[in-house]
């Protein structure tokens, strides 16, 4: 990342720590709710579906954290921000790559809906 660390504020600091969970929690959500490992979406497959998973990641991370870095969503999926940028330009581009999006975006809904209908 750009900013140092020794620079941030106690609560930038706090911030950017509960921010980097929550976006490790929505890739283990993602992961669960496609059936694809954590591995296997910061691994260096190039397989299409594995893939398309990782940017719709990207891009779902960058819409629900606007005020995620490019840098701190590439480092969860081990890439650096410029990969991040084309992963989500790529997902607003291509047709199909959308459709991996919205059915991740509609998944993740019926999910919520799920845990806020069975909270203990």
């Amino acid at each position: 990342m750009h900013t140092r660390i020794n620079q941030l504020s106690t609560s930038q600091l706090r911030r950017l720590i509960e921010l980097r969970f929550e976006l490790e929690k929505l890739l283990k959500l993602v992961c669960y709710l496609t059936e694809y490992s954590v591995d296997d979406l910061k691994g260096k497959s190039k397989y299409r579906d594995i893939a398309y998973i990782r940017g719709a990641y990207a891009c779902l991370a960058r819409t629900r954290h606007p005020d995620a870095s490019l840098d701190l969503i590439g480092s969860i999926l081990n890439r650096d921000h410029s990969t991040i940028s084309c992963m989500i330009r790529e997902i607003k581009d291509v047709k199909q790559k959308q459709e991996h999006y919205i059915w991740l975006c509609a998944l993740l809904k019926n999910e919520e809906r799920f845990k806020k209908a069975n909270l203990n």
